[in-house]
């Protein structure tokens, strides 16, 4: 199998959804499962779904990483030639993790890591660099939502930032403005279900006093 990734043949990526719906389907028959499953997306909140419909988002996400953290790999010449073995590398080291039985938080953020570091790797220094700070600080950003315990991560972007540029104030806010906009949308969707959740509370509340004296008056 590393023989046949180690070549330069694009076709072999083909073998990569094989692999990854061949391994997951044989988990899927030897793991016991539930038919509805909960699924974490951390702070975008818990849904329930099919355990075969995760199975299917997993696989996907899995396949679409693996290819882009090969695309990233050639399209910057991190080697002196062209090689697939980094889509091996990333589905042989996913698959020690638990993530890869469902379809979760931590798989979909590694998506949006892997286009905010593409993005990092694009900056030229001399071009403008203001709409790919403000992606790059957006993809990051996405990403610590989908899993919370990422946000160092917030930190990281701006060190690679300004080791690929110099320190411009404009690209700065805007790789800024980049990491508040999911972060505000959340914080203001948060505010929102707690407002909801407050007044079902208080019509609870309504309800029950109105039940008791209600009561009350009839003995």
């Amino acid at each position: 199998m590393y023989f046949a990734y180690s070549k330069n043949h694009p076709i072999v990526l083909l073998l990569t959804p094989i692999i990854v719906i061949g391994y997951l389907l044989a988990l899927a028959f030897v793991l016991p499962h539930n038919q509805l499953i909960e699924v974490d997306l951390g702070w975008f909140g818990n849904y329930q779904m099919s355990y075969w419909v995760s199975l299917a988002l997993n696989a996907l996400t899995i396949c679409v990483n693996s290819i882009l953290i090969n695309w990233v790999f050639n399209r910057f010449a991190f080697y002196d030639r062209n090689t697939y073995v980094p889509s091996l590398v990333y589905i042989s080291l996913i698959s020690f993790f638990d993530s890869t039985l469902n379809f979760n938080g931590a798989t979909l953020a590694q998506t949006f890591l892997l286009f905010a570091l593409f993005t990092i790797y694009s900056l030229n220094q001399q071009d403008d660099g203001r709409k790919k700070a403000y992606n790059i600080g957006f993809f990051t950003s996405i990403a610590i939502c989908l899993v919370p315990t990422y946000f160092p991560l917030g930190i990281f972007s701006f060190i690679m930032l300004w080791t690929f540029r110099p320190i411009i104030g404009k690209e700065f806010l805007l790789m800024i403005a980049g990491l508040l906009t999911p972060l505000v949308y959340m914080f203001y969707i948060s505010l929102y279900q707690q407002q909801i959740h407050l007044q079902d509370t208080y019509i609870q509340l309504n309800e029950n006093i109105y039940l008791t004296r209600s009561e009350e008056r009839r003995v």
